[in-house]
């Protein structure tokens, strides 16, 4: 998956409601999320299995 799949599919499972929560919070309010949403982040998308951490460099370097 690329990192704009990877959005694509965030925007799909995130409801309208908590996009708007999140889009409206101030920037030093969104560490809030670490435990939370971030926690969630990482285990749906397999942040934390082996060969993560390159396959999010190799992404990232192609935006």
């Amino acid at each position: 998956m690329t990192v704009g799949e990877d959005v694509d599919r965030l925007m799909a499972i995130l409801s309208g409601e908590e996009k708007l929560m999140i889009a409206l919070m101030p920037e030093d309010d969104l560490i809030d999320l670490h435990f939370s949403l971030g926690l969630a982040i990482r285990n749906a998308f397999g942040l934390h299995e082996p060969g993560s951490k390159e396959r999010a460099r190799n992404n990232l370097s192609n935006l």
